[in-house]
């Protein structure tokens, strides 16, 4: 009985980790499931606002669509302090995506793609992608 209850409880794994949260609408998931099969990657952004409110209407838009490619927020501030060279920049965005092609699919999505031009008209930035470090 034991085992049968094992076995029953791995196959459910995929089902806890992608169920949606009825509190919040948000959809958790288990990153050792999804590490398992691709490592994870972090997009980090370097950002320079001009234009706040049309940058803010992009803010608005942008999450919902990271979300959907299982992106999530790590860092987003513009509270930044220069421990050591000359590097000052504005704001710092760090976003975690289950594997490069989620971020792949995230940023060349036809939804992203709709609002690209919001975040080009009000900012100037720079990304660069880093696996995480496995163990």
């Amino acid at each position: 009985m034991k085992r049968l209850t094992l076995i029953i409880l791995l196959l459910m794994l995929p089902l806890v980790c992608f169920a949606q949260d009825a509190t919040t609408r948000a959809t958790p998931k288990c990153d050792k499931y999804q590490e398992d099969k691709e490592g994870p990657v972090y997009a980090i952004i370097e950002i320079k606002v001009l234009d706040k409110e049309t940058y803010a209407r992009y803010l608005e838009e942008v999450g919902p669509i990271i979300e959907k490619y299982n992106g999530r927020y790590i860092v987003r501030t513009d509270k930044i302090n220069s421990i050591s060279g000359d590097w000052s920049p504005d704001r710092i965005v760090i976003i975690k995506f289950f594997s490069l092609a989620d971020l792949e699919n995230c940023f060349n999505s036809p939804e992203y793609k709709k609002i690209q031009p919001l975040r080009e008209s009000s900012a100037q930035g720079s990304m660069v992608v880093v696996e995480e470090f496995g163990e």
